[in-house]
């Protein structure tokens, strides 16, 4: 074996452990309000990062996850905010969101 082969392995090596170490998981799901109706457009967003996504009109989501382990936040307008913790081996979850009570207050004119 000549230096350039044992150069492109140790290059290959280096390039290729970071994406061997840091594993990737897809988390999906489902969203829906307290009589089990789907809920759209949910924000369900991976805690400290930009990676977010919504759910479609039946309320299913999916989203993409580098890491081990994971804490999502589902929010959306009208119910309580609500984290679940999910991982490689726990990678689908049925979240159920609660309205919120706060009533909008009416203006006077």
């Amino acid at each position: 074996m000549g230096k350039g082969f044992v150069k492109l392995v140790s290059f290959l090596f280096l390039v290729l452990l970071p994406a061997i170490v840091s594993a990737q998981f897809t988390v999906s799901g489902t969203v829906t309000d307290s009589h089990k109706k789907p809920i759209p457009k949910v924000s369900v967003k991976l805690i400290n990062s930009t990676v977010s996504t919504l759910t479609d009109s039946t309320g299913k989501f999916s989203l993409s996850i580098t890491g081990q382990s994971a804490l999502l936040e589902f929010s959306a307008t009208g119910f309580v905010k609500h984290e679940v913790n999910v991982s490689a081996t726990v990678n689908s979850v049925s979240v159920q969101l609660k309205k919120t009570n706060k009533k909008a207050k009416k203006s006077k004119a």
